[in-house]
């Protein structure tokens, strides 16, 4: 584990402050934690360190990464590393602690008991736990009781929520909530080369989680039944966390007409949406993919493509209203096939519908107001009037 050292505080207008970012979860160029809030701080004159796991500390665009190391297993994760990742937060002395994992709930009462001020950010929704392969069926229920009454206390104690979805914050007192969305960063991803449709490769692009409710075995099975004669490919950009699953994608029948990229980063993600002609977003509809708001379909909205998406009703609404892609039953390669086969022999209206789509990010699903939130909360935050008084603190936690 290695820390960079702290830089000198610049003299800056307004109330800028020191803000640590913690995640023992995520990696640390995390699209939300990285490239969209801890970027936003540092742009608004923050000084801001994120802890997360990383082979090595290092300085990007602004942010000191602390780095973390790798944790032996879930339970591991949630223990010795969340308490190195309090140890080291505690050793920066900032202003503001943001918090990204329900398991850092207990390392957010820790520091709210040192006078700090915590801020609790919320992905997802606990309810949907039983999503998790990962969990037994059995304990389900009694994990998700459990953190419950941990963000029960974190909406006690800590000074403010950050909700990810509308739906994530009706879960949470109004007044300590603050809605920042998954929201893409339409600057970075313009719209998807300057060469008319007909005129690009015949490529269908995915670049994101790589677990099985993402149906990367369904996407291949579309690729498979294709006519030959189209020349399509699939770019699959992400990690697989599961080595088997990986193995079995290799292997399945179609798998000769993917390019398997690999994980992306900021850079890689553009270049791939920037050589398709169609995105795919074909996830099955667990209770968490039909209550989400994917920040992969907005970004491919934001880069000008054309979608193919999972017909759910809350994704349904919005493809439907900016007419900007096709809805499909995931569990029925055919009908994806169907539908991608179509726009790829039709790049006029698939040109069409991805540049409705764009429109539609830049006017209501831009990173922008998201933003413009965050920075509004931490100006508050960082104002010298609202420091909490450890006896307060303690006040807090024992109502």
């Amino acid at each position: 584990m290695t820390i960079l050292p702290k830089p000198r505080h610049a003299s800056r207008p307004g109330h800028a402050g020191k803000v640590v970012i913690v995640t023992t979860v995520h990696g640390p160029f995390d699209v939300r934690i990285f490239h969209k809030q801890a970027r936003a701080l540092a742009e608004a004159g923050h000084s801001v360190s994120l802890i997360a796991r990383a082979p090595e500390a290092r300085t990007i665009d602004g942010v000191r990464l602390i780095a973390l190391p790798e944790p032996r297993g879930r339970l591991d994760r949630g223990s010795r590393l969340a308490a190195i990742a309090l140890r080291l937060a505690l050793s920066e002395d900032a202003d503001v602690y943001h918090l990204h994992d329900p398991e850092l709930i207990w390392v957010g009462l820790a520091l709210k008991l040192r006078g700090k001020r915590v801020v609790y950010d919320v992905h997802e929704e606990l309810a949907l736990m039983k999503d998790r392969a990962y969990v037994p069926a059995w304990a389900r229920g009694v994990l998700t009781a459990g953190l419950w009454l941990f963000e029960r206390l974190a909406e006690t104690a800590f000074d403010a929520i950050v909700a990810a979805t509308p739906l994530i914050a009706e879960h949470f007192r109004p007044a300590k909530t603050v809605i920042v969305r998954n929201t893409p960063r339409a600057s970075e991803l313009a719209p998807a080369g300057e060469a008319p449709f007909a005129e690009r490769p015949m490529r269908v692009a995915y670049v994101g989680g790589l677990a099985a409710y993402h149906n990367v075995g369904g996407m291949i099975d579309a690729m498979r039944r294709l006519p030959p004669a189209l020349g399509a490919r699939l770019s699959l950009g992400g990690d697989f966390r599961d080595p088997a699953a990986e193995a079995r994608a290799r292997a399945q029948p179609g798998a000769e007409r993917v390019d398997f990229e690999g994980w992306a980063d900021r850079d890689k993600v553009v270049s791939i949406l920037g050589q398709a002609r169609v995105g795919l977003v074909v996830y099955l509809p667990t209770e968490n993919v039909r209550r989400s708001d994917p920040i992969k379909f907005l970004e491919m909205m934001a880069a000008g493509l054309p979608l193919v998406a999972t017909d759910v009703p809350r994704w349904r609404g919005l493809i439907e209203r900016h007419d900007c892609g096709i809805l499909v039953d995931a569990a029925d390669p055919g009908a994806i096939a169907e539908a991608v086969g179509g726009l790829l022999a039709d790049p006029e209206r698939a040109e069409a519908m991805g540049r409705r789509g764009r429109e539609a990010v830049l006017n209501d699903h831009e990173w922008a107001a998201d933003e413009a939130r965050l920075l509004a909360l931490y100006a508050r935050l960082t104002q010298p009037a609202t420091r909490p008084r450890p006896r307060e603190t303690s006040r807090a936690l024992a109502q």
